[in-house]
């Protein structure tokens, strides 16, 4: 086992965790944005009154509210994700050429021995 794999299994964990609670925001911003489309269409349809006009506009600003909360959530999220996903395509990428490279220079030394023999682990 290699000292760096742990840390790394357990940042692509949390990537993953990341990913699915921005995908799960997104689907909900998609669904309340249908319930604030859908309302509009009724609205559109209905003749007024005082009374209705006010529980319309009741209805429009709590679902306005609710995807203001999720927006703002998913902002963040979507921070994060972009952020852990460029810098695993970064760590990938530099890890596969390290680990090439350290596999042609210990085998042309012919060094055979493995970290868990050097280092207590």
């Amino acid at each position: 086992m290699k000292l760096y794999e742990n840390p790394y299994k357990q940042m692509r964990k949390n990537y993953e965790t990341i990913k699915q609670n921005y995908y799960r925001l997104r689907d909900e911003l998609s669904r309340v944005d249908k319930q604030i489309s859908a309302l509009y269409h009724d609205l559109e349809k209905t003749d007024l009154s005082e009374e209705m006009g006010y529980q319309y506009a009741v209805a429009l600003q709590n679902m306005l509210r609710k995807r203001r909360i999720i927006k703002d959530e998913l902002i963040s999220l979507e921070i994060l994700r972009n952020t852990f996903r460029s810098s695993f395509e970064q760590a990938n990428k530099r890890l596969s050429g390290n680990r090439t490279k350290s596999e042609e220079i210990r085998k042309s030394l012919n060094v055979c021995i493995k970290i868990d023999e050097v280092v207590k682990i």
